[in-house]
């Protein structure tokens, strides 16, 4: 939905990465390879943009292990935690706010699947859930 509402902006840029990288096979089929995916630079950080943006995409979610003090509130052990972390993707220390730039990881170099301590979706490496 959001490359629909954007697709102005981002829409030619996209289809221009991806016909730019797509492979050929020996029978002349069109296919992705997994090196040609690796070049999709610019769909990688138009999805980590949109996944920063959206709120509810991914979080984590855990379990306490014992009772936490957050603030005036007590949060008691084997309590099912699920943070919001849309707000720490909009911090201006760190981002933009809530403005989307969706080629802002491209330009930096940042792949989605990097970890860092101020995108909560994404840790651990490639491929990885947290």
């Amino acid at each position: 939905m959001t490359l629909a509402k954007r697709q102005d902006i981002y829409l030619s840029a996209l289809r221009s990465e991806w016909e730019q990288n797509i492979a050929v096979d020996e029978n002349g089929m069109l296919q992705y390879t997994a090196e040609s995916l690796k070049r999709l630079v610019k769909l990688d950080s138009f999805i980590r943009e949109v996944l920063r943006t959206k709120g509810d995409t991914f979080t984590a979610l855990r379990y306490t292990s014992h009772d936490v003090q957050i603030g005036e509130f007590v949060v008691r052990k084997n309590s099912l935690v699920l943070p919001y972390v849309k707000r720490v993707h909009e911090h201006p220390d760190n981002y933009m706010g809530d403005g989307f730039d969706g080629f802002q990881w491209a330009r930096k170099g940042i792949p989605a699947v990097q970890a860092r301590h101020d995108f909560l979706s994404f840790g651990l490496g490639r491929w990885a859930c947290p």
